[in-house]
């Protein structure tokens, strides 16, 4: 029971000091985002981030044989 006298009060401190970060984040405009999803749309992918058709296509089958139990 002693241990709970010294985990209850550490965990509201770090409960509270969380809120605080999380205050000024918020209070110091850090979810701002002036440009808006429009800036991040015309970024270049990384390679292999794409989804293609032919893609799709393969993950679908791959599914599909791993589904019945088979292997390729």
């Amino acid at each position: 029971m002693d241990v709970l006298m010294f985990l209850a009060p550490t965990s509201v401190l770090l409960g509270l000091l969380g809120l605080a970060a999380f205050w000024w984040t918020v209070k110091n405009d850090q979810y701002d985002d002036p440009d808006g999803d429009a800036a991040n749309s015309r970024r270049p992918r990384g390679r292999g981030t794409s989804l293609t058709l032919a893609n799709y296509r393969s993950c679908i089958a791959s599914l599909v044989f791993l589904a019945r139990g088979e292997s390729r």
